[in-house]
């Protein structure tokens, strides 16, 4: 009887790890189809961009940066402006910006009014254009 039941419970224990086994290649599988969507959902949202971004560097005529430099961003077609101001290191950005062609200017200051661009700054869908002056 003795003999019976241990190899009962031996038989118990070899499904049971087979079991096991075959819970974590499921758990890994999805959690390797799960980590694989994740990555192409990023993908997939580029694919739907319809805007562009335009980032620079403000700087002097020495090359130091400008903070707290005022930067205006001109549609040439529409007339619609977005304004910005640069951070400690000089950098400005531009999100979600409509295409077309843009006048970038700058102004600081102590520092007289700079057009960088004058309706020549052209931006395409999903381009990033970095200006530094």
């Amino acid at each position: 009887m003795y003999k019976a039941f241990r190899s009962a419970q031996v038989r118990d224990m070899k499904f049971s790890v087979e079991r096991s086994k075959t819970c974590r290649v499921f758990a890994l599988w999805q959690a390797c189809l799960l980590m694989g969507g994740i990555w192409l959902l990023p993908a997939t949202g580029f694919a739907q961009l319809s805007t562009a971004s335009l980032s620079g560097a403000v700087r002097d005529s020495s090359g130091a940066v400008v903070p707290g430099a005022k930067i205006v961003l001109r549609n040439a077609a529409t007339g619609v402006e977005n304004t910005t101001t640069s951070n400690g290191a000089g950098a400005y950005l531009f999100l979600a910006i409509t295409p077309g062609g843009y006048a970038v200017q700058a102004s600081a200051p102590a520092f007289a009014e700079q057009k960088v661009c004058r309706n020549r700054c052209e931006l395409a869908i999903a381009h990033f254009l970095f200006i530094s002056r």
